[in-house]
């Protein structure tokens, strides 16, 4: 105590005074140095930094003949996230590749089905329109009435020469063409009426006549 109160002037009221447990803190608190594993003192440090500072030849030690390996320099070059990002990229174009040529085979199944489809109807917008104007042209006949109109129209409809001929002739040769046709259908329809009264009456005449046994 009275050393440490030579070092310490302000501990100098501690003189003469009783260090209570003195005996059993100065095991742990009284030595100069550190102690436990891995403990060292200024004389073992000093002997680390010595060693650590030698200089270290890696000719006489033979490490001059190490090579590195040429994978691992790939390795180095090409990180992995970059070869990862490189796969993702190359399935990506595949899988776009692929899509392009499935729609591609696609197409090219299908284009004969959709000309056929387009010329289908392209006859039937031709066939709408012609209908509508033969019915308009022949409404503008004189002499003839509705179901004359309606005669004519589905006796010719089918028929396209007729149809350009109508719309070829003029008024006054239209009109007699239209009525020689009417005409035409009349007596057609009156030979049809006596073939089917014909027939009714060879049918009838054959129920009604008895049955020999």
């Amino acid at each position: 105590m009275a050393s440490y109160v030579k070092v310490h002037k302000n501990a100098k009221g501690l003189r003469t005074k009783p260090f209570i447990h003195y005996d059993s803190l100065i095991e742990p608190f009284g030595r100069d140095r550190a102690y436990g594993l891995g403990a060292k003192g200024s004389t073992e440090a000093d002997e680390d930094l010595n060693n650590d500072n030698k200089f270290v030849d890696i000719e006489e030690n033979g490490l001059d003949e190490i090579t590195v390996p040429s994978h691992v320099t790939r390795t180095l070059a090409h990180p992995p996230s970059a070869r990862t990002r490189k796969r993702a990229r190359d399935a990506y174009s595949q899988c776009l590749g692929d899509m392009v040529n499935t729609l591609r085979s696609f197409v090219d199944m299908t284009k004969p089905h959709l000309e056929t489809m387009q010329g289908v109807l392209m006859n039937e917008h031709v066939t709408f329109e012609r209908s509508g104007k033969l019915v308009d042209e022949l409404m503008k006949i004189e002499g003839i009435n509705d179901y004359d109109v309606i005669e004519v129209a589905v006796a010719i409809i089918g028929d396209d020469s007729k149809i350009e001929l109508l719309f070829s002739l003029p008024d006054n040769l239209k009109s007699q063409w239209i009525h020689k046709l009417l005409g035409l259908l009349e007596r057609w329809m009156l030979e049809m009426i006596v073939c089917l009264s014909f027939l009714l009456f060879c049918s009838w005449d054959n129920m009604m006549t008895p049955v020999m046994i």
